[in-house]
């Protein structure tokens, strides 16, 4: 019997060896590129990161996400009176199993924050006063549908089974939505790519307040081409500055 016993014991010593380090490896590894960070920008965008070249390697299916993701963020915007709104511009999960939540918070614990070892759960009893205010799977919450509060947690889990696009958020100072219109020049990062006071096509902010293809909003919602320039020769070349993804927007 005594001999049996440290069999058990030593059994069991030698299965918690194996099963911790992964349990740990969990727990303290970000799945998301870039996420599991506390965001202090008033305005900004969150993504699972699937679609970056960084997870290209990781398990060769870039553009969607990976089985037994876990990852979180925090919108914190420090110079900031008001709520923060933030919205969904893209969403794809495996409906009913991989789901993002949406937490409003009246404070957040950042005593616990490390970039690797905050974990999901963590993260959670992290955040005080925490309130659901959206629980999104499959192909996640309306266009128009805004969430606000005074700060912003945002939790990402997937199962082990099928996976998806994944998901892109932006996040603003909250502004109802009839108080400003496209055209008028008040820019609206939350739901307008850019602003530049007119509802004229050609000038790289279309009348729909979207981006035109070569161009990028500035902070007050103009738009300047990325690529323009004058030549002053009659020869020589011209390089284009490109994406990630190593397209030229």
């Amino acid at each position: 019997n005594t001999m049996r016993t440290r069999y058990v014991r030593w059994a069991l010593a030698a299965l918690s060896l194996c099963l911790w380090p992964s349990m740990w490896a969990q727990a303290c590894t970000c799945d998301c590129p870039f996420g599991c960070q506390i965001f202090n920008q008033s305005v900004g965008k969150i993504s699972d990161g699937s679609g970056s070249p960084c997870v290209k390697d990781g398990f060769g299916n870039t553009g969607n996400y990976g089985n037994d993701w876990s990852c979180w963020f925090v919108i914190n915007p420090i110079h900031q009176q008001g709520d923060t709104a933030l919205k969904f511009t893209e969403f794809a999960t495996e409906a009913g199993v991989d789901y993002v939540r949406v937490y409003s918070c009246s404070s957040f614990d950042s005593s616990q924050y490390s970039n690797t070892c905050l974990d999901s759960v963590t993260s959670l009893s992290s955040c005080t006063g925490s309130k659901l205010l959206v629980s999104a799977s499959g192909s996640g919450p309306l266009s128009n549908e805004t969430f606000q509060g005074p700060l912003l947690l945002v939790i990402f889990t997937s199962n082990r089974y099928a996976v998806s696009r994944g998901f892109t958020a932006r996040w603003a100072p909250f502004i109802p939505a009839n108080a400003s219109a496209c055209g008028d020049g008040a820019f609206d990062p939350l739901r307008e790519e850019c602003d530049d006071g007119n509802a004229a096509d050609g000038d790289g902010c279309s009348h729909a307040c979207a981006l035109e293809p070569g161009y990028q909003a500035l902070a007050n919602g103009s738009a300047a081409c990325v690529c323009c320039g004058a030549l002053a020769t009659d020869r020589g070349s011209v390089t284009l500055p490109a994406s990630a993804d190593g397209y030229a927007p």
